[in-house]
């Protein structure tokens, strides 16, 4: 039986590049099965330049940290292994500054993909109200806000203070002695420091 598009198995599948593949290391589509598929949609299209932003940040903040302490690492003889750690350890206090920044970046990014494509034409053309549309974003931010406030509240004091004193053991030889968090009181005054 023929139709008027033709045979189906006569098609050719569209040429590689004009396929939406998923990203490398990520399934398909990220989203719970429970969401919509506009929801999904916009979700995906704002989380994919999210993830790539916040690790190409993250790798700039690295190399530029790494550029100011590589004579003091190279002194110290530190490895390749205690670099890991060490800046596993700073990757809290980077988070805290880049999540924002990548955020706004991610958003600007994928509104003005939907823009070029007419997307948001499209929905509000076909009855979609504004706040339907804004809505994945809003969910991401307040996911973002919750996320760096719990890093910047329990997590990240913890590392940097792990990584503060790495810094300071890589530095100090096993012959010097330092105390630290000592009260020293003065009766006489009646202070204490």
């Amino acid at each position: 039986m023929v139709t008027l598009l033709g045979n189906r198995q006569d098609r050719t599948p569209a040429p590689v590049a004009f396929q939406r593949l998923p990203l490398p290391g990520f399934p398909a589509t990220l989203c719970p099965p429970f969401m919509r598929i506009l929801n999904r949609y916009l979700f995906n299209n704002l989380l994919h330049p999210l993830v790539y932003l916040i690790v190409a940040f993250t790798l700039l903040f690295i190399i530029g940290d790494l550029m100011d302490n590589a004579s003091d690492f190279l002194e110290a003889g530190t490895g390749p292994l205690a670099m890991a750690y060490y800046y596993t350890l700073r990757l809290p206090s980077m988070v805290i500054m880049i999540v924002p920044l990548c955020l706004l970046l991610a958003v600007l990014y994928s509104l003005s993909t939907l823009t070029r494509h007419s997307e948001i034409t499209a929905m509000r053309a076909s009855g979609i109200s504004i706040y339907r549309i804004v809505r994945p974003y809003m969910l991401m931010s307040i996911a973002c806000l919750l996320f760096t406030a719990v890093v910047n509240e329990y997590t990240g004091p913890k590392f940097a203070y792990r990584a503060e004193k790495f810094v300071e053991n890589q530095k100090h030889t096993e012959e010097e002695v330092y105390y630290e968090q000592i009260a020293f009181k003065n009766p006489a005054a009646r202070h204490i420091w």
